[in-house]
């Protein structure tokens, strides 16, 4: 694939060369191209330079925040851990050794026995662990079921999914709240930045366009 890659940027030079040599460089057309190209470099050099200027300030990135505290949620979220295993039975195994070891030890023991049983492959490295996730980003099965369960508590009935058979072991738990601002505010800057950038440039040609007395052809 790398020497495919070579091999056509050598052709497209070779392809250039050769138009160049073909005298095309001389034509009307390309002469017209090519100052429609640099009017394009120009101005797109030119908008860059006028968004060296623009900012958004904190004030103006909190009135967003302000006005639109809804779309700065943060959903109610677990954190688990799981071990996954191809059939029932073994589910049924695991959970039957976790259930004798005291609370205060059962993280550990959990993650030293998905490192040793699951069959997710990442649980080699993580003991799997499945960090913090909200509705909607586990399928429905292994979703409802680590919801459903307090915190420091493990199922206690394997939970059977598409990708197997998991026990769940739920960490912890947070609600749903609003983001801080400081948390959000360069979203917010960066998702306001181009409009305002913009909204320059569409005032300069206003002001420009609006110095000119124009004809129109009837």
């Amino acid at each position: 694939e790398k020497k495919k890659l070579i091999d056509d940027l050598i052709k497209y030079k070779l392809l250039i060369a050769e138009a160049k040599k073909s005298g095309i460089e001389n034509s009307d057309e390309y002469k017209h191209q090519l100052e429609l190209a640099k009017d394009g470099i120009a101005f797109n050099l030119w908008q860059r330079e006028q968004a060296k200027d623009v900012s958004i300030s904190d004030e103006e990135a909190k009135k967003i925040y302000d006005e639109n505290k809804q779309n700065f949620m943060q959903p109610d979220s677990v954190t688990a851990s799981h071990i996954l295993v191809a059939d029932e039975k073994a589910a049924k195994n695991a959970i039957a050794k976790l259930s004798k070891v005291k609370k205060e030890n059962l993280k550990e023991e959990f993650n030293k026995l998905a490192k040793e049983i699951s069959i997710d492959p990442s649980a080699k490295e993580n003991g799997g662990d499945l960090g913090s996730f909200g509705k909607g980003m586990m399928v429905p099965e292994f979703e409802k079921a680590a919801f459903a369960l307090k915190d420091g508590e493990m199922s206690k009935t394997p939970v059977k999914t598409q990708f197997g058979y998991h026990v769940i072991y739920k960490e912890s738990s947070k609600k749903a709240e609003t983001m801080p601002f400081e948390k959000v505010k360069d979203l917010i800057k960066n998702q306001l930045l181009p409009s305002k950038v913009n909204k320059k440039i569409d005032d300069k040609a206003n002001e420009l366009f609006g110095k000119l007395n124009i004809e129109y052809a009837k």
